[in-house]
């Protein structure tokens, strides 16, 4: 058609002026009606897809469990529009059980006037929806794209894309779209006056998705054809009427209708049960040796199990170090009662093995430290950055995420401690209990960043927010009562106080910071501390082993007006009797801390970044290593009080 006409003409045909008048009243009712969406369905979670600060995505989250998603990209001449202005169909589709993406990419006059990079980036954007679908809640194998406009040239791009060469995506990782109003053929637009900013070459002209539909061997999408793109080769000839329509050059077969048929789709399939994927994992069990405790209060038995491969959103990880952590003895000695048998440990760190289906967080070789802790991304408190207490999961914390475990002996299953259980050779988990880290960070003190230290240091810094100049107890200075000292020596307070029973665990204190120190096994340390305070008291105490006597002192100890809090774990009943009148006459603050309140992804990269710039002590926390197989002696040192921290390496 558009050979037909002049170039003024041509020019009217790509001139938004021309056949939309009203265009800035639209798009103003756009904005409008996006703020209208997202004041009845809540802000949208925002995620980064890519390096630059454009490259991120708006994310409306529907109810439904496992849902479809709906990737929209949006119009506006390739020079205009936000993801925020786009919001007003996300309704339709939250409403009706599926999620709604936006992705924000750059203008094209910021990137030089060409094309490519904002073609790369919207083909980025779908393969990070499709490595992390998870993180939202969506089905990873059920995303489909929909372009409005220009937005609907790149929509062709994303359908046609080769995703499986230039990805190493499923070729099939987008099952569908819609294309409505788009420019499938930039010859016309490139004689347009279009070219006055889209600086057009012929390489640009490579994303124009008929083009990608031609490349040998490469048969064109049924999703093209939605789409309305011509078939490769497809001539224009003239009807009857005057009009033009695609026709079939000349020894080639015309495209034929679609079938209305819903179920056509199952006939694409590869051969095999639905589930078949699943099961690649079972092929993929290897042999390893862990530490399992069959019964409370007996040793922890190092055998051989069997260990199925990672599924969707999980990976395997080659465990390097793993600490030795009292809450691993609560459950050894029946403080706390967990279902058995059951390989312990949650403090440690190792090189990512491989990876299930959908994970984006982490590769094969990257080094990580593990967080016990969950991550979904979505429940309220991930919303908040308090995703510490995540309650997004509903399975048991020691069973993956679809309630199932991948450890077996002879033929019983193994639980893994907090989803972990790293006193074992290798860990299959949810990726997003793994935290990439820089790979100049050693072993044994990594480890131990999964636990003692962002307990500690966390309690001071992301918990209690302790001030430059404030005055501090620490009760208890095993590894995680060290970290508070060294939290309090980060934050600048003037006065540390460190308690504890056993003089070797004092002098620990003092190298990690600590001002001065009370032995409780003859001192007094609620006098001594407010002795050392003038008399009224600390401004923040806190109890770094968990227990009635300990959290008693830690209230006394502190000034009217100051805080309290509980750091360590104390065994399921333990209660302690506090005087609710003298917390309100004197205003005094109790809290607690699971973790340090940390968020491992910001906060660990961060405290490696201390340690390796000299400011953080983990070198002098690592008193003594031990094999998988002396893991039990490590117990023993632990109990008697003998070392600041243990460390198993492999």
């Amino acid at each position: 058609m558009w050979l037909d006409l002049d170039q003024a003409e041509l020019d009217a045909a790509y001139d938004q002026s021309v056949w939309a008048p009203n265009r800035d009243q639209i798009i103003k009712r756009y904005a409008s009606n996006s703020d209208a969406v997202r004041a009845r369905l809540g802000a949208p979670r925002r995620y980064a897809y890519g390096a630059t600060p454009i490259e991120a995505l708006d994310v409306y989250v529907t109810t439904r469990a496992h849902a479809p998603i709906n990737v929209f990209i949006h119009g506006g001449a390739w020079r205009a529009g936000l993801a925020g202005n786009y919001a007003f169909p996300a309704e339709l589709f939250v409403r009706a059980g599926a999620h709604f993406v936006v992705p924000d990419f750059a203008a094209v006059q910021d990137v030089g006037g060409s094309l490519m990079p904002m073609a790369a980036q919207v083909r980025g954007a779908i393969a990070w929806v499709k490595r992390n679908a998870h993180r939202f809640g969506g089905d990873p194998d059920r995303i489909y794209v929909s372009g409005h406009s220009s937005g609907a040239h790149l929509a062709g791009v994303i359908l046609t894309t080769d995703w499986r060469r230039d990805f190493d995506l499923p070729a099939d990782t987008v099952k569908g779209g819609l294309c409505s109003s788009g420019m499938y053929d930039l010859k016309p637009v490139r004689l347009s006056a279009r070219n006055a900013y889209v600086k057009f070459t012929d390489e640009m002209e490579l994303p124009e998705p008929s083009r990608h539909a031609s490349r040998p061997g490469h048969r064109l999408s049924r999703h093209a054809r939605v789409a309305g793109v011509p078939a490769p080769g497809a001539r224009l000839r003239c009807r009857a009427d005057g009009g033009r329509q695609a026709g079939p050059a000349p020894g080639r077969r015309r495209v034929q209708p679609l079938r209305d048929d819903r179920n056509a789709r199952h006939s694409r399939r590869p051969p095999g049960p639905r589930d078949a994927r699943a099961d690649e994992a079972l092929s993929r069990r290897r042999a390893m040796k862990a530490a399992i405790l069959y019964k409370a209060n007996t040793p922890l038995e190092v055998v051989d199990v069997q260990q199925q491969g990672p599924q969707a959103g999980e990976a395997r990880v080659k465990v390097m170090a793993a600490g030795v952590c009292h809450s691993d003895w609560h459950i050894m000695n029946g403080d706390w009662t967990l279902p058995l048998p059951m390989v312990l440990g949650h403090e440690a760190a190792g090189i990512v093995d491989e990876v299930g289906a959908g994970v984006g967080n982490v590769r094969p070789g990257d080094h990580v430290i593990f967080s016990f802790r969950p991550q979904c991304g979505r429940c309220l408190y991930c919303s908040i950055g308090r995703s510490i207490l995540c309650d997004g999961h509903q399975s048991a914390r020691w069973m993956m995420l679809d309630g199932s475990c991948r450890l077996k002996r002879d033929g019983q299953d193994i639980f893994q401690m907090a989803r972990i259980g790293t006193f074992a050779e290798s860990v299959v988990c949810p990726a997003e209990m793994l935290v990439p880290i820089r790979k100049e960070m050693p072993w044994p003190q990594a480890a131990l960043m999964g636990c003692c230290v962002p307990t500690g240091v966390g309690a001071v810094t992301r918990c209690a927010e302790v001030e430059a100049g404030a005055s501090v107890v620490v009760i208890g200075c095993g590894g995680v009562g060290l970290n508070v000292v060294q939290g309090a020596r980060l934050a600048g307070a003037r006065l540390i106080v460190a308690c504890d029973l056993l003089a070797n665990k004092l002098d620990y204190a003092r190298e990690f910071g600590a001002t001065h120190t009370i032995n409780a096994t003859s001192q007094n340390v609620v006098e001594q501390v407010r002795a050392l305070t003038g008399g009224r008291g600390a401004d923040y105490a806190f109890d770094a082993i968990g227990g009635e006597a300990t959290t008693l002192q830690i209230i006394d100890a502190i000034r009217p007006g100051g805080t309290a809090v509980i750091v360590g774990m104390a065994a399921m009943n333990v209660r302690a009797p506090i005087t609710p009148y003298m917390m309100a006459l004197q205003e005094k603050t109790l809290r607690g801390t699971m973790y340090g309140s940390v968020r491992p992804n910001i906060d660990f990269p961060r405290l490696v970044d201390l340690y390796l710039d000299g400011r953080l002590k983990i070198d002098q926390l690592v008193s003594r290593t031990y094999k998988l197989a002396e893991i039990n002696e490590g117990f023993a040192a632990l109990r008697s009080g003998q070392v600041a921290r243990g460390v198993v390496v492999f």
